[in-house]
Protein backbone atom coordinates (compact mmCIF):
# COMPACT_ATOMS: atom_id res chain seq x y z
CA UNK A 1 0.00 0.00 0.00
CA UNK A 2 3.26 1.87 0.64
CA UNK A 3 4.07 1.44 -2.73
CA UNK A 4 0.96 2.74 -3.95
CA UNK A 5 0.90 5.56 -2.16
CA UNK A 6 4.19 6.82 -3.30
CA UNK A 7 3.35 5.81 -6.97
CA UNK A 8 0.33 8.30 -7.09
CA UNK A 9 2.07 11.34 -5.32
CA UNK A 10 4.52 10.49 -8.02
CA UNK A 11 1.80 10.61 -10.55
CA UNK A 12 0.44 13.50 -9.07
CA UNK A 13 3.58 15.72 -8.94
CA UNK A 14 4.40 14.47 -12.90
CA UNK A 15 1.11 16.01 -13.85
CA UNK A 16 1.54 18.73 -11.77
CA UNK A 17 4.47 19.37 -13.92
CA UNK A 18 2.47 18.45 -16.93
CA UNK A 19 0.17 21.04 -16.53
CA UNK A 20 2.42 23.70 -15.80
CA UNK A 21 4.22 22.94 -19.49
CA UNK A 22 1.27 23.10 -21.58
CA UNK A 23 0.37 26.14 -20.08
CA UNK A 24 3.46 27.65 -20.30
CA UNK A 25 4.14 26.08 -23.72
CA UNK A 26 0.54 27.55 -24.47
CA UNK A 27 1.71 31.03 -23.78
CA UNK A 28 5.14 30.65 -25.93
CA UNK A 29 3.34 30.03 -29.00
CA UNK A 30 0.74 32.88 -28.51
CA UNK A 31 3.50 35.23 -27.80
CA UNK A 32 5.05 34.30 -30.76
CA UNK A 33 2.50 34.92 -33.14
CA UNK A 34 2.79 37.65 -34.97
CA UNK A 35 -1.01 38.40 -35.35
CA UNK A 36 -3.95 36.22 -33.67
CA UNK A 37 -7.66 36.92 -34.17
CA UNK A 38 -9.75 36.98 -31.77
CA UNK A 39 -11.60 34.02 -32.75
CA UNK A 40 -8.58 32.25 -33.11
CA UNK A 41 -6.98 32.94 -29.87
CA UNK A 42 -10.63 31.63 -28.52
CA UNK A 43 -10.09 28.65 -30.02
CA UNK A 44 -6.48 28.27 -28.63
CA UNK A 45 -7.87 29.36 -24.98
CA UNK A 46 -10.99 26.58 -25.56
CA UNK A 47 -8.00 24.26 -27.01
CA UNK A 48 -6.14 24.46 -23.75
CA UNK A 49 -9.02 24.60 -21.15
CA UNK A 50 -9.80 21.07 -22.84
CA UNK A 51 -6.27 19.37 -22.49
CA UNK A 52 -5.56 20.91 -18.68
CA UNK A 53 -9.43 19.94 -17.60
CA UNK A 54 -8.94 16.59 -18.83
CA UNK A 55 -5.59 15.87 -16.85
CA UNK A 56 -7.18 17.66 -13.67
CA UNK A 57 -10.26 15.17 -14.57
CA UNK A 58 -8.24 12.04 -14.75
CA UNK A 59 -6.31 12.81 -11.61
CA UNK A 60 -9.05 13.50 -9.77
CA UNK A 61 -10.32 9.70 -11.44
CA UNK A 62 -6.65 8.30 -9.72
CA UNK A 63 -7.10 10.06 -6.47
CA UNK A 64 -10.45 8.78 -6.41
CA UNK A 65 -9.97 5.14 -7.06
CA UNK A 66 -6.57 5.02 -4.92
CA UNK A 67 -8.94 6.30 -1.59
CA UNK A 68 -11.31 3.40 -2.69
CA UNK A 69 -8.65 0.68 -2.57
CA UNK A 70 -7.39 2.49 0.84
CA UNK A 71 -10.78 2.07 2.61
CA UNK A 72 -11.46 -1.38 1.27
CA UNK A 73 -8.01 -2.14 2.37
CA UNK A 74 -8.60 -0.49 6.11
CA UNK A 75 -12.18 -2.35 5.74
CA UNK A 76 -10.53 -5.49 5.70
CA UNK A 77 -8.23 -5.04 8.15
CA UNK A 78 -10.46 -4.20 10.56
CA UNK A 79 -12.57 -7.05 10.32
Amino acid sequence: MIASQSAVKKYVADMEAYLACIVDAEKTAVASMEELTPEAEQQRTEMLDKKYNAAVEEMERMAADFNAEVQAYKARDNS
